[in-house]
C-alpha cells in the first residue's frame, strides 16, 4: 500500500473510484426503492489476515453455509429471481435459536438476523445503479462486476411492520467481510411491496420462525 493509500485508512477515510462513490452516493438517495441492489467498492490495498469469512459457496458462487454470530449454519433461501437470491441461515431452525430468540419474538413480535444477498450477475446493478450517462462507461461496469454478495444486519417488528438496517458489509466472490466494506445503517423501511424483494425475504423469514416456535418442544422455549 502506498503513502497516500496508508494514511486515507488510518484516517477512516477508505479510497473509492469515482464511478464507486457516486454508484453509493446514488444508493443513499434512493435506498427505500433499491435497498437490495445498493454498494459502494473500495479500490484500495486490503488484507485478508484478519478478515472474517461469511460465506461458503458453490463453484457458482450460490451460499451453502453462512456465518452467524460465530457459527456456521446452512443458507436458506428466502427469495429468488433471475438476478439475486436472498438467504439466511437455518439457526432458526434449530432448538437453540428459539431458545435464545424465541421469547423475544413471542413477546413483542421483533426479531434480528442477518440478511444475504447473492447477486447471481451484475444486471441489477447496472439496471439501478448506473446513470444513463455512464451505461457503457467500463469503470462502470467493472464496479458492478465486483459485486457478489451483501449481508446486512436487519431488526424486523412484525406488529409495527417495520424492518431496520442496522448495517450492511459488501463482498466480493471470496466472501470476505474486508473492514472497509462495513458500513452502519439505520434505516427504517416499512413492509409493503414498495421493498420487493425485502419485502417477500423478511415475510419468508417470519414465517419460518412462527412454524419453528410451533414445532419444536415446550422445554427448548
Amino acid at each position: 500500500m502506498n503513502q497516500k493509500s496508508s494514511a486515507a485508512c488510518n484516517q477512516g477515510r477508505p479510497i473509492v473510484s469515482a464511478p464507486r462513490a457516486t454508484l453509493f452516493k446514488r444508493s443513499r438517495l434512493t435506498m427505500a426503492v433499491v435497498l437490495a441492489f445498493c454498494f459502494v467498492f473500495v479500490a484500495t490495498a486490503r488484507s485478508q489476515d484478519h478478515s472474517p469469512i461469511l460465506i461458503k459457496a458453490r463453484p457458482n458462487g450460490r451460499p451453502v453455509l453462512l456465518h452467524d454470530d460465530g457459527y456456521w449454519y446452512d443458507a436458506v433461501s428466502v427469495y429468488s429471481d433471475a438476478n439475486v437470491e436472498l438467504f439466511v441461515s437455518d439457526r432458526w431452525l434449530s432448538p437453540s435459536g428459539v431458545y435464545w430468540d424465541g421469547p423475544g419474538f413471542k413477546k413483542n413480535g421483533q426479531y434480528s438476523a442477518y440478511l444475504y444477498s447473492w447477486y447471481k450477475n451484475d444486471h441489477d446493478c447496472r439496471l439501478w445503479r448506473i446513470p444513463k450517462e455512464h451505461k457503457t462507461d467500463p469503470r462502470w461496469l467493472e464496479a458492478c462486476a465486483e459485486l457478489r454478495y451483501i449481508r446486512r444486519a436487519i431488526v424486523v417488528d412484525t406488529r409495527k411492520r417495520t424492518i431496520n438496517v442496522l448495517n450492511v458489509i459488501h463482498m466480493e466472490a471470496d466472501g470476505v467481510a474486508y473492514p472497509n466494506l462495513f458500513y452502519p445503517r439505520n434505516d427504517v423501511f416499512q413492509m409493503d411491496s414498495k421493498t420487493e424483494p425485502l419485502y417477500v425475504a423478511v415475510n419468508a423469514i417470519t414465517a419460518m420462525i412462527e412454524r419453528s416456535l410451533a414445532e419444536i418442544p415446550t422445554r427448548y422455549r
